[in-house]
Formats: C-alpha cells, sequence, structure tokens
C-alpha cells in the first residue's frame, strides 16, 4: 500500500513538474512575442505619432469619440490581411523557382531573367511566369537534354502563351490554362488548339519536320523526338498566326492596363512576403525549438507512465 501511495505521489510530482516547463516555455515565448511587438510598434509609432498629428491640427474630438481607434483597428486588420495574403504569394513564388531549379539547373537564370522582364513586356506577374516556365520545362526536359536549348524553347513557349491569353482574353483562361493546352498538343493531342486558329496534327508537323531536313517517317520517330518537332511546329504556327508580341500590342488598353496592375500587386505582395519570411523567421524558428522541447518532455512523460502512442489505440479500458 505505501509503495503504491508512493508511485503515485511521484507520478504527481512528474506530471506537476510538467506542466511547470510546459507554462514556463509558454511564457517565454508570450514574452518573446509581446517584446518584438512592442519593437515594431516602437519602430513604426503609427498610433501615438497619428494621435499627435490629430491634436496638432485641432482634431483631438476624434479621439475622444474613439474614431481614431475604429481608424487603426481597421488599418490594423487590412495590415494583417496584407501580410498573410503576402506571406501565401511568397511562398507559392519560392515554390515555383523551386520548381524552376530542378528543372534548368545551371541556366536556371535565363528563366529569372525572362521572369523579371514578364510583367513589363507581358503583363503578368513573375509567379505566373514561372509556373508557365516550369510546366512546359518540365513536359520538354525528356526530349531536349541540352538544359540551354531548353530553356530557350520554354521561355519561346512561354512568352506565346501570354501573347495568345492576352488575344483571347477571359475566353482563354489565362496565360495557365493556355500552356496547358500547349502542353497537350505537344504530347500529341491538338484539338484545343483549333480555338486559336492553329491546326496541329501529326501529319502537318510532319510535312513542317521534312521541309526543315528530316529523312525519317514522322510516325518512326520516338516521343522525344516527336515532342521537339511539335514544339517548333508550334511556334512557327504561333509566329505565323501573329500571336508573337500581342500582350505587348495590347498593354495600354484597358484589359492590358487591368492585368498589368494585378500582375504589379502580386509582385509587390510577394516582395512583402519574402521580406516578412526574413524578418519571423528567427522568431518561428525559437517557436518550434521550444515546441519541439515540448514535445520531446511530452513523450518522456507518457514514456515513464508506460504510455506508448503507437499502442494506446490497443489498450481496453
Amino acid at each position: 500500500f505505501v509503495s503504491g501511495i508512493s508511485k503515485a505521489v511521484n507520478t504527481v510530482k512528474k506530471i506537476g513538474s510538467f506542466f511547470k516547463k510546459v507554462a514556463s516555455s509558454i511564457v517565454n515565448v508570450s514574452k518573446k512575442v509581446i517584446s518584438f511587438t512592442r519593437d515594431l510598434a516602437g519602430a513604426l509609432g503609427v498610433s501615438k505619432a497619428l494621435k499627435q498629428t490629430l491634436s496638432t491640427l485641432g482634431l483631438g474630438d476624434l479621439i475622444k469619440a474613439n474614431l481614431i481607434s475604429d481608424l487603426i483597428k481597421k488599418l490594423a486588420g487590412a495590415l494583417k490581411g496584407l501580410f498573410s495574403d503576402s506571406l501565401d504569394e511568397a511562398t507559392k513564388f519560392n515554390e515555383a523557382a523551386l520548381r524552376i531549379n530542378n528543372t534548368f539547373g545551371d541556366m536556371s537564370d535565363l528563366i529569372f531573367d525572362a521572369s523579371s522582364k514578364a510583367t513589363g513586356y507581358l503583363g503578368i506577374s513573375e509567379r505566373e511566369y514561372l509556373n508557365t516556365a516550369s510546366q512546359i520545362g518540365v513536359a520538354l526536359r525528356d526530349s531536349i537534354k541540352d538544359t540551354k536549348q531548353l530553356a530557350s524553347v520554354t521561355n519561346g513557349l512561354s512568352y506565346a502563351a501570354a501573347d495568345v491569353a492576352a488575344a483571347w482574353g477571359d475566353a482563354a483562361g489565362g496565360v495557365d490554362n493556355v500552356s496547358k493546352q500547349f502542353m497537350s498538343a505537344i504530347e500529341g493531342s491538338g484539338k484545343s488548339l483549333k480555338n486559336y486558329g492553329i491546326v496541329m496534327t501529326d501529319t502537318y508537323v510532319e510535312a513542317y519536320a521534312k521541309a526543315n531536313g528530316l529523312t525519317a517517317s514522322f510516325n518512326d520517330l520516338d516521343e522525344a523526338t516527336k515532342r521537339v518537332y511539335r514544339s517548333q511546329f508550334l511556334l512557327d504556327q504561333l509566329q505565323r498566326s501573329g500571336y508573337m508580341g500581342m500582350a505587348a500590342k495590347l498593354a495600354n488598353t484597358w484589359s492590358g492596363q487591368v492585368g498589368l496592375l494585378h500582375a504589379n500587386l502580386e509582385n509587390l505582395r510577394v516582395t512583402l512576403g519574402q521580406i516578412l519570411q526574413k524578418l519571423l523567421l528567427p522568431i518561428l524558428t525559437v517557436i518550434n525549438t521550444i515546441l519541439s522541447r515540448i514535445v520531446d518532455m511530452s513523450n518522456a512523460l507518457a514514456k515513464s507512465l508506460g504510455i506508448s502512442k503507437y499502442t494506446t489505440y490497443l489498450e481496453t479500458p
């Protein structure tokens, strides 16, 4: 009996010690977050500066009427939404950039350089361009082994996709949808291109290839080589159809300027998001370190109580 009481007391002590450590960790994290928030608020000085300005202008009644508080709350809400959207956009951009690196390797800079000019030339965001280029690059990398040539063809098709999207507006479904239709055509199904006035069948591709030096039968070629000829034929037809440069021609129209506005705003959110990620990464690292220690302490406590998370589901009451 005494032994049982002693074990129970020890167990209670362990549980108490565990929760004490957890509470201490939470307090430490809270202090750091509060300190960071105060420092940020002090650096911005938004609320204090705004109140002082209103008082100087003889508009102190706005403060008394809590209008200034409402304004600050709305501003805080707007900033919260902006920061959240910016972090999401930056994450999507970083993921797209990573796919480009994985696909093009040392020649990735050729894609990034084209992407940096995409908004001014094509009216699309840098992330949209990277997404389009990564789709095209992945589809063609088994066919074009030379990464420099792969990057060149990818940039050509990406610009063409943006031109077609600009020419057809909402009907095209955006540059991402156009690039998917391009990829389908390069894989051998060019039916969707008829909507843009381009007939692309293997018979036409073979005629184009033989006019450019192919001596073998198109059907005898391997699929990788067929994709190369289809991509070349597609670029040729887009050039002949007058699509190339269409995005630039439409840049000063209403739809062109609206598209440019959306692209610029997205690029801005990406930049802000990357800045926030840089600032918040040390704090996030500290929080995750503390949480990892809490998890370790939880596992140690569970183990001392004879509890295993992988077998508990088998236990009966």
